[in-house]
């Protein structure tokens, strides 16, 4: 693995076991996580300070169901493309055009690996590569 990492990720999880479950993945798929935000405040303040280049971000945090303002405010603000990553898909609107897509919860090690192949094709402007089968496809581009 080269020394320098592809995408520069921000973690946005109010469970604390899930956000270190997803570090570890993300870290390990040769990722650098900046940070780990359990409400809006928080996601703001860590990307105003690192630039995430990505956001997995869960609609439902420790200020209330803030995960779609906040992935709207990290791209707007930021440039930062988004995953939602929720036990409720349901609740990600359907119009939303800032999100890559949404895995739903619970996943498997493997579904967030190949999303963060995707996204890290899709930014580097490649067309060539598939979208894993467990995420909903949104492709914001």
């Amino acid at each position: 693995m080269e020394d320098e990492r592809l995408m520069r990720v921000l973690i946005v999880e109010d469970e604390p076991m899930l956000s270190a479950e997803l570090g570890f993945i993300v870290d390990g798929a040769g990722h650098q996580v900046v940070g780990m935000a359990g409400d809006l405040a928080e996601a703001l303040r860590i990307a105003g300070e690192t630039q995430p280049e990505l956001a997995l971000v869960d609609l439902h945090l420790n200020d209330g169901l803030t995960g779609v303002k906040t992935a709207r405010r990290l791209h707007e603000e930021h440039g930062t493309s988004i995953v939602f990553l929720t036990g409720n898909p349901e609740d990600v609107p359907s119009d939303d055009t800032v999100a890559y897509g949404v895995v739903s919860k619970p996943y498997f090690d493997h579904a967030v690996l190949r999303m963060l192949e995707y996204v890290a094709a899709r930014r580097e402007g490649r067309t060539d590569v598939a979208p894993p089968p467990a995420m909903d496809v949104r492709d914001a581009s």
